[in-house]
């Protein structure tokens, strides 16, 4: 048994739980070519993450330092598309929603051999239509677009094999990104148009897209809700992109508590309001980025009040997408793709202290001939959380829906069945701590 692989693995799970970066955190721009946006980048653990641009397709195996083309979504050479939105469920199966360019229509396409060849497996209905956002859980795939009109949910089921189209017309006049929840619960966020001008706007569902309710309308300006970002806890941040046509508009963003059932917008800066990436990365730390020129804004007290940091030339230029690899490094995707190298450090609390609030355990920890385990957990107070199983290679392998965690002992029974041999690690991510057991499967 290599113990010394263990020992790193439960580090970076320990560093994912516990660890916040530090006020040293910079950025720098990688190796990948320019010219375009790269609108999103996804990433299954730290090491291995994909990106699209202009239908080029590009993978790196270190964290988003470096990268390297490996495909195009479609080999005619008069196929012209525009790469919108990326989704990987893992290494081998992957995502990328296009938006329709000239008299081609934008739609979905589908990888099964680590982004070597695609297949389009969803086209929208009509030019002009495509996919801004896709989110999955599970099996389920969704996508929402586009930003300039014909706001449609795209919903799958079967690991993208075939879609349901919704139209939203009645709710919303354009959709830009989604969250999911679980398979029934998610948010879709963008801009809604009455008498009064455009409002941005975010929806949710609480049965798989069948109905939704309006959870905000911002009324302060015009322009979209562009992206959101969700903390296990809870709290979640939604960046405003206001009139395209005037930057100088006032630049806000959304802020929740309660896992996006209420919002509250938050003034960002006075003179800049175009803002696309954002993330929340503990009760204090949160950025934004601007979506068509330079900038990063940072907030220390969780995304209520902000400030413009320092950012050199060729660092975050048009954020579009900000995501946090489980070892808490920052990956944006923007005119090039950007990765964050400051130091993390401190903790919030130490093992002891940790497991004096709330205590995980995995029943058995060792397994043999079961098809299943029983996560035991006990909190201490009430507490918001949820649980995941961690592989040695930091994927997640399981994850439990968000929930409410009433003060005592509680169960949950996990299937074990499709999982490989090996040593696993079961987190269980509440608002105070994140602790985490050891099971091994034989």
């Amino acid at each position: 048994m290599n113990f010394q692989l263990i020992s790193k693995i439960t580090s970076i799970v320990l560093l994912l739980c516990m660890l916040r970066l530090s006020n040293a955190q910079t950025f720098h721009a990688t190796n990948i070519p320019r010219g375009g946006r790269y609108d999103d980048v996804s990433f299954v653990n730290n090491n291995i993450g994909y990106t699209s641009g202009g239908g080029r397709v590009f993978k790196s195996i270190n964290g988003g330092d470096d990268w390297s083309f490996i495909s195009r979504l479609d080999t005619n050479a008069a196929f012209r598309t525009y790469s919108r939105s990326v989704e990987f469920f893992n290494e081998d199966t992957g995502f990328v929603g296009t938006l329709s360019v000239s008299t081609f229509k934008g739609g979905i396409f589908r990888t099964y051999n680590k982004g070597l060849s695609w297949k389009k497996m969803m086209e929208v209905s009509s030019l002009g239509e495509g996919v801004c956002g896709m989110a999955h859980y599970k099996n389920v795939l969704i996508g929402v677009g586009t930003y300039s009109g014909s706001p449609k949910l795209y919903v799958s089921t079967n690991y993208g094999e075939s879609f349901t189209t919704t139209d939203l017309s009645a709710l919303a006049t354009a959709l830009v990104d989604c969250y999911m929840v679980d398979e029934f619960t998610y948010y879709i966020s963008g801009m809604s148009t009455d008498s009064l001008g455009e409002k941005p706007l975010i929806l949710k569902t609480t049965d798989g897209g069948l109905t939704f309710t309006t959870v905000a309308m911002f009324n302060t300006v015009s322009g979209y809700v562009w992206k959101m970002y969700f903390r296990p806890d809870g709290v979640g941040l939604a960046s405003v992109e206001n009139n395209f046509d005037d930057p100088s508009v006032n630049g806000y963003v959304l802020r929740t508590t309660n896992f996006g059932n209420s919002w509250q917008g938050h003034l960002v800066d006075t003179i800049k309001g175009n803002f696309g990436g954002v993330m929340v990365l503990d009760n204090n730390v949160a950025f934004i980025g601007d979506q068509h020129a330079y900038g990063l804004w940072k907030s220390t007290n969780g995304g209520v009040n902000w400030q413009r940091i320092f950012a050199p030339t060729d660092t975050t230029k048009s954020n579009n997408r900000m995501i946090l690899l489980p070892n808490n490094k920052i990956v944006i995707a923007g005119a090039y793709i950007y990765t964050s190298n400051g130091a993390v450090t401190g903790t919030k609390n130490n093992k002891n202290e940790a497991a004096a609030i709330h205590t995980i355990k995995v029943n058995p920890s060792l397994v043999t001939s079961k098809t299943s385990i029983n996560i035991d957990l006990e909190a201490m107070n009430a507490t918001m959380g949820l649980v995941e199983i961690y592989n040695l290679n930091g994927q997640v392998v399981f994850k439990d829906a968000a929930k409410t965690f009433d003060k005592g002992k509680h169960s949950l029974s996990v299937d074990i069945s499709n999982f490989s041999s090996g040593i696993y690690f079961a987190v269980w991510k509440t608002n105070e701590i994140f602790v985490q057991d050891k099971f091994v499967i034989q």
